[in-house]
């Protein structure tokens, strides 16, 4: 690979309209299974994870949150390692009104403890 290019491309699945409507993406380690997870939030505010997704494979389904208005103000999503647990499972959100919220030791179908990081402008 070249500078300045992404390495191969990897299909997870089949093109299909679902997709047109996943609005953030992220990566961790949610299931404690110790392999890659990926977080999508859709533009109606549901929030699923896809366990065990692998560069051959989207993993399966687990519903976290379904369709709701609150997450529809999900600005921004990360997912990084910020507690004891040494797994790469704290969903970090920062929301439109500019409140940013920490997940602490999000799981595989729920979402960690809330903790306010940044109050609302």
């Amino acid at each position: 690979m070249g500078a300045g290019s992404f390495g191969q491309e990897h299909r997870l699945k089949a093109a299909n309209s679902t997709w047109t409507r996943a609005t953030l993406l992220t990566a961790g380690e949610f299931s404690g299974n110790q392999k890659w997870d990926l977080m999508v939030r859709w533009s109606d505010g549901e929030l699923d994870n896809y366990v065990g997704t692998s560069a051959s494979a989207l993993g399966a389904e687990a519903r976290i949150q379904n369709p709701n208005g609150l997450g529809t103000h999900n600005a921004v999503m990360t997912t990084g390692n910020f507690t004891a647990d040494h797994r790469t499972d704290d969903l970090v959100v920062r929301w439109s009104d500019g409140e940013t919220t920490m997940y602490a030791d999000t799981g595989k179908n729920t979402l960690g403890t809330e903790q306010n990081l940044v109050p609302h402008a």
